[in-house]
């Protein structure tokens, strides 16, 4: 045992004599003993017992949660309590990643499976704090061979299957994150959360790849397989995706308003929010006047859980401006949004951009649409829905058509025949 005391240790000793508690008065449910023996590096404490002497000394649950990693010498402790880590509200990546490195270096387990979960748990901290690649070298590294893997530690491979398509996903490749949710349903390998986790997110790439039907047949057939709530939540917010895009406007709005029902019941504000901003834009699609105020009004009186989703319903309430011609509606709510909005091929993005471009030409201001033409320009080849870039194509042809940009407009009507060799 080493003579310098653990930070777990030292923090527990420090905070309590601070507060001049004596060992004794930590708490009921923790003897004098173990206290002492933790603050001496003697015990490493459960978390049961960490979580008992964090609230005798007055801290609240988890304010120690970080020095507990950086003193655990063990896998178990460190995957135990990484969830409460990556749960807070600005969980400490950086710090954590050094740790599980750390404990990777000088791991030595009778148990690989135990050190193949720190990889992942790696890899899990480099997905979150959007280190793609790094995530992805892991996994490729821990889990060379699939055919092996499958055989030789299955819940692993599942595990990190399963990573590696959400990995795809993020990184804009739904095509290969098809084949890596495939994998893990296809052979039936890991637990029952991870099948259904692979089963919610392949119907998710398929979305992503304008794959409607594959999605809908996808997301149907996990209604029915499908037991934990926030997936369930899921699956209803894709099945009303895909009704909106099929056209099915009632179908869509009761998709939409199951998915928020739980979505609350769930306390998941994000997941609450697209279904509202969702249901808003369908009943704008379906015209149904009085429909659309009422959400409207609703979406008015929301906390939205952050930037990016209140930007999104600025956005929404744009369009239903649009589609009315209140320009000036627009205008507002086009600037509301612009803080939130986060640069890339998102349809809160794409669709910012249609909306200043054309709101510069209702205006008579062909300049200000340079921006937005530009930017979509740039963005509409990457998309990998189909029907997606067709949308924003047309769009995008009628805008340059009123500037107008006859060379840039028959530019589009190409990019039209390319995507569509034979007639729309």
């Amino acid at each position: 045992m080493s003579d310098t005391p653990s930070p777990l240790a030292a923090r527990i000793r420090l905070e309590r004599r601070r507060r001049r508690i004596k060992l004794s008065a930590v708490h009921p449910h923790v003897s004098p003993s173990t206290v002492s023996a933790v603050e001496q590096g003697r015990r490493f404490p459960s978390l049961a017992v960490l979580d008992a002497i964090t609230k005798g000394l007055g801290f609240p649950p988890g304010a120690f949660d970080l020095e507990y990693l950086a003193s655990a010498e063990e896998e178990e402790p460190a995957l135990a309590v990484l969830p409460r880590l990556l749960a807070r509200p600005d969980p400490p990546y950086a710090a954590v990643a050094a740790e599980l490195r750390r404990l990777l270096r000088r791991s030595c387990s009778r148990h690989p499976r135990l050190r193949d979960d720190l990889w992942l748990a790696l890899a899990e901290v480099y997905r979150r704090s959007r280190r793609w690649d790094l995530a992805l070298r892991i996994l490729d590294r821990v889990f060379p061979c699939a055919c092996a893997s499958r055989y030789v530690n299955p819940a692993g491979y599942a595990k990190a299957q399963v990573l590696r398509g959400r990995l795809h996903l993020m990184r804009g490749e739904p095509h290969l994150a098809v084949l890596a949710f495939q994998s893990v349903i296809h052979n039936a390998v890991g637990g029952e959360s991870e099948r259904e986790v692979a089963l919610y997110n392949l119907g998710l790439a398929w979305w992503r790849l304008g794959s409607y039907a594959q999605a809908e047949a996808t997301w149907e057939a996990a209604l029915h397989q499908v037991r934990d709530p926030a997936l369930q939540a899921g699956i209803r917010l894709g099945l009303g995706n895909v009704a909106l895009a099929r056209g099915r406007y009632p179908d869509a709005l009761a998709y939409f308003a199951a998915a928020r029902a739980a979505y609350r019941t769930l306390g998941d504000a994000q997941g609450a929010a697209s279904a509202l901003n969702n249901r808003l834009y369908t009943a704008c699609r379906a015209g149904d006047a009085a429909l659309t105020q009422e959400l409207l009004e609703e979406g008015i009186r929301e906390a939205w859980p952050d930037a990016a989703a209140a930007a999104a319903f600025a956005v929404t309430r744009a369009q239903v401006a649009r589609a009315g011609g209140d320009w000036e509606t627009v205008a507002a709510a086009l600037e509301e949004a612009r803080p939130g909005l986060e640069p890339g091929s998102n349809r809160t993005f794409l669709a910012w951009n249609l909306l200043a471009a054309e709101l510069a030409v209702a205006r008579g201001r062909p300049a200000e649409a340079e921006g937005p033409v530009a930017t979509l320009r740039g963005l509409w080849p990457e998309l990998s829905d189909r029907a997606l870039q067709t949308q924003v194509v047309l769009t995008l042809h009628e805008i340059l058509e009123r500037l107008p940009d006859p060379a840039g407009a028959r530019a589009c009507l190409e990019a039209l025949r390319r995507l569509h060799p034979t007639p729309l």
